[in-house]
């Protein structure tokens, strides 16, 4: 009797559980690259590819989520971007519309994909990208040199026209 109870409990708890939606984000990538590193625009676009159990198997919605950390992504926190649940079959070219990004900073991404039953599949592998200089005010730089005048630094360079019949010199090969 017991077991029997406990085997209609299970059954009972399974059974209410929504099955898996089998689409599954892969491939991700910033600015169409795998974890770039030093990205100049301070709103990159997202991209993945779908992988689906079932051929016929659609995107209907998408949440990205970024922060500057892996560990708060892995605790479902995003401190930098969280897109909520979008309505869209779009996978490619997707702008991000978080906090502004400062220069020379991490990023980890994420994205879950929504399939045709308007059911959610899994999370995707968190992905990376760096930013470069965003700003002017971030160029820092001073001219390599002696700081004195050096001849050997500044030298005359002609070029001469080549005339058009010039053509390239032939070899033979010795016979």
């Amino acid at each position: 009797m017991r077991s029997a109870l406990l085997l209609l409990f299970v059954l009972s708890v399974c059974s209410c559980a929504a099955p898996p939606s089998g689409v599954q984000p892969a491939e991700l990538t910033t600015g169409y690259r795998l974890h770039p590193e030093g990205i100049g625009v301070k709103a990159p676009r997202f991209a993945w590819r779908m992988e689906a159990e079932q051929p016929a198997e659609e995107q209907t919605a998408y949440r990205i989520m970024a922060a500057t950390s892996k560990a708060q992504l892995l605790d479902g926190r995003a401190d930098l971007w969280d897109s909520k649940k979008v309505e869209s079959n779009r996978s490619n070219q997707v702008a991000y519309e978080g906090k502004p990004l400062r220069s020379g900073q991490d990023v980890y991404w994420k994205v879950r994909l929504w399939n045709a039953q308007r059911r959610p599949g899994p999370w995707s592998l968190i992905s990376r990208f760096s930013t470069g200089l965003l700003g002017t005010d971030d160029w820092k730089a001073e001219w390599i040199g002696s700081g004195e005048d050096s001849p050997w630094l500044r030298r005359l360079v002609c070029c001469y026209p080549v005339a058009a019949s010039t053509t390239a010199p032939r070899f033979m090969s010795p016979s």
